[in-house]
């Protein structure tokens, strides 16, 4: 994407498992490494691209955490030329 500003939203980082305890372990050890190496990856999709963490664990982030998601795309707005 070259140097179009990107933010990517997440949620807080937490210590707990990232797949429920029905999923197999080799699938969820796979899911874990993904889950790591996600923020990395986000950052490479553009120079100007930059993570925010939510103070909200939960996944949908429209939702639990609003604010956050109508702040960032005003300051992505703004960056527009």
């Amino acid at each position: 994407m070259g140097d179009k500003p990107l933010i990517i939203l997440r949620a807080k980082p937490d210590d707990k498992p990232y797949d429920p305890e029905f999923v197999p372990a080799d699938i969820a050890a796979k899911m874990a490494r993904l889950y790591g190496s996600a923020e990395v990856n986000f950052l490479k999709l553009s120079t100007a691209a930059q993570v925010v963490y939510s103070e909200s664990e939960q996944h949908h982030l429209h939702i639990a955490d609003l604010d956050l998601v109508v702040s960032s795309i005003k300051a992505l707005l703004e960056k527009q030329p």
